[in-house]
């Protein structure tokens, strides 16, 4: 498998003038469209692959424009689904940016690439947003605040250390800001809705760890009993973070409380979703108002719409949410039914594409090297708390089967750091092939098996053919892994 390194540089050019910027007043527009203008010049020694990724919240989803490969100069155009003036995540190869994307506009970047050095410039009206996201992540080493706040987290943590780690990189974000600024005007729309990404991504952080930590087992303390505090001085209610995809996540943990964990964690699909968005709502009623409770209500409708099948709910549940409109969200009805059904066509008895993994001794192990045998995948994350909490009910399982030479387990650990991933299946003692997908092939695998939570189990048939995607846990898979046993012949545990 190749890998690309590259150099990266930035052109900064200053314009002077931001007073139609200034006066400009962001709104949300579902359903739309923003392009990505990759104008490539240079003589490139790899190949680059561009890929965007939006995260909205009208409809609450994630947009994907697909990869893109660029082997020569020229302009390329991405297309990704947007609902409002926000970050999107544009990824050249393995490195991710952050950049500005607008419904029914475009973003400019010129890419110049002489070898393995690629130096970027940003045109258009949102140039000055633009280099300052990229000087940001040069500047503080990261483009999500979540990834160094994971890597503080070992088994000695304290929770009085989240509460000191989170609040120093909220302050660090923050003063980045300020400084910047201080030279460089940037549009108050932008720097209104900046506060609120970093300002919530650290209250909603420190929210949601107890009940992590709860699930996860990242460290033993004990929850001191003023640790909410924090609370008493975050604005709720903030209709100036109400583009803010961090500020809704936050309210998602803050209207959570009061939620046990046990009374949702063996639902799944609809009744899951109606379950944990009905808690939230019943709390976050009487505590909203005005846009942000507007926003909030359709941020939640659309959850429950996409697990949908039965569209003769949808009137009763768009009152319960206070929804106007509910036909303008008709096209989400059961969608995640459908991509499911649709996703790369991938049909019982299909041989699975071939893909590759790294193993505990970093070598690449492929799925072609177990198509004598029936193989049951587990899809999970380090930062999965209900992948988590199954390892024992699947160690379980692998024993029952530990004589049986024609079934193969594998679990395949995305989205989450190597070093982590080590930690964990020796803390845990998670039995079976471990293995760890990442760059290209995580995001094959995602694709291929419509990855969309985790975890995600798949059962293959002999030769790698598809049995069934999106299969039982642990032990409930056992009827069907027995069936595969009996329909070759071969003797069960």
């Amino acid at each position: 498998m190749k890998t690309h390194y590259l150099q990266l540089v930035i052109s900064l050019t200053l314009v002077s003038g931001l007073s139609k910027e200034q006066d400009f007043i962001p709104e949300y527009k579902p359903f739309s469209t923003a392009i990505i203008e990759l104008q490539v010049s240079g003589n490139p020694l790899d190949t680059l692959y561009a890929e965007v990724t939006s995260i909205q919240n009208i409809p609450r989803k994630s947009g994907e424009s697909g990869e893109i490969m660029i082997t020569s100069e020229g302009k390329y155009h991405l297309l990704v689904e947007v609902d409002r003036p926000a970050q999107s995540h544009l990824s050249l190869n393995d490195t991710i940016f952050n950049i500005i994307t607008r419904p029914n506009d475009t973003t400019f970047i010129i890419v110049n690439r002489a070898g393995r050095l690629m130096e970027l410039q940003f045109m258009g009206r949102d140039k000055k947003i633009n280099e300052y996201l990229f000087a940001k992540k040069k500047a503080l080493g990261y483009a999500d605040m979540r990834m160094p706040l994971n890597k503080r987290l070992t088994s000695k943590t304290k929770y009085h250390q989240i509460l000191s780690n989170t609040d120093s990189l909220v302050n660090r974000e923050l003063n980045f800001l300020d400084q910047y600024q201080a030279q460089t005007k940037l549009p108050e729309w932008f720097v209104q809705y900046e506060n609120a990404e970093i300002e919530y991504m650290g209250a909603g952080f420190k929210l949601a760890m107890t009940t992590n930590n709860e699930i996860l087992g990242y460290f033993e303390d004990a929850l001191p009993s003023n640790y909410y505090d924090f609370l008493s001085s975050v604005d709720v209610d903030n209709e100036k973070a109400i583009l803010s995809a961090k500020y809704y996540w936050f309210l998602d943990d803050y209207f959570m409380q009061g939620l046990a964990y046990k009374e949702f964690e063996q639902l799944a699909g609809y009744a899951r979703a109606s379950k944990i968005l009905g808690h939230q709502h019943s709390k976050a009623k009487n505590r909203l108002s005005g846009q942000v409770k507007n926003i909030y209500n359709q941020y939640m409708f659309s959850t429950i719409v996409q697990k949908l099948s039965d569209t003769l709910k949808i009137d009763s549940i768009a009152r319960e949410f206070e929804i106007e409109n509910p036909q303008d969200f008709k096209r989400l009805y059961g969608s995640n039914d459908k991509k499911e059904q649709q996703f790369k066509n991938l049909k019982t008895d299909e041989q699975v594409i071939e893909f590759f993994a790294v193993n505990t001794i970093d070598t690449l192990t492929s799925i072609r090297d177990f198509s004598d045998k029936i193989v049951y995948i587990n899809f999970w994350a380090t930062w999965c708390g209900p992948c988590l909490k199954n390892i024992p009910d699947l160690n379980n399982t692998i024993t029952e089967y530990s004589n049986n030479n024609e079934i193969v387990f594998l679990n395949i650990c995305v989205n989450s750091g190597k070093d982590t991933w080590r930690k964990t299946i020796t803390k845990k003692k998670l039995k079976g092939i471990n293995l760890f997908a990442e760059g290209k092939w995580e995001k094959k695998l995602f694709s291929e098996f419509n990855i969309t939570g985790l975890p995600t189990y798949v059962l293959l048939n002999r030769g790698n053919k598809l049995f069934e995607n999106h299969t039982d846990k642990a032990p409930v898979v056992k009827s069907k892994i027995n069936k595969l046993l009996e329909k070759n012949g071969l003797d069960g545990r």
